[in-house]
């Protein structure tokens, strides 16, 4: 084995460093949805199409009205729009015993179904304005969201 072989590029290291950043922050956020783009504008004015938002997972019992919340919605079934679908809305009422009342700030109404306490990923803490607006229109025009 030579001195070139030994060699790590300061490139690789920083890389690497980054991959390691981020597996602790995924770690540390106790979720596994750590990271969402916003791809409506039904949380218009807090949340515009594109924000990219942080979520951290949280006991249930600490959540409150007001609180926007990360959840997926599992089936059609649960008059939910679509199957699987992650929805990031604003608390409007919670029933300890049978689930949320949520609703999007731009929308009129509340949403149609109950969130159930086991749909929660987590509680928004943080977003960054529309850095993901390109990933969610590519992602859009090409059919995949």
């Amino acid at each position: 084995m030579n001195l070139t072989e030994l060699k790590i590029s300061k490139k690789n290291i920083i890389r690497i460093l980054l991959v390691l950043v981020f597996i602790a922050f995924i770690l540390s956020l106790n979720t596994d949805t750590p990271v969402v783009m916003i791809s409506s504008n039904s949380m218009q004015p807090a949340l515009n199409y594109g924000d990219v938002v942080f979520i951290k997972g949280i006991n249930s019992d600490s959540l409150e009205i007001e609180d926007i919340i990360l959840y997926n919605c599992p089936t059609k079934e649960n008059l939910c729009v679509a199957e699987n679908q992650l929805i990031v809305h604003r608390i409007e009422k919670i029933n300890r015993d049978n689930g949320i009342k949520t609703k999007g700030d731009a929308n009129e109404r509340t949403d149609r179904w109950l969130v159930k306490f086991s749909w929660i990923k987590g509680k928004m803490f943080f977003r960054i304005p529309f850095l993901g607006t390109p990933i969610v229109a590519a992602k859009e025009i090409m059919g995949i969201l």
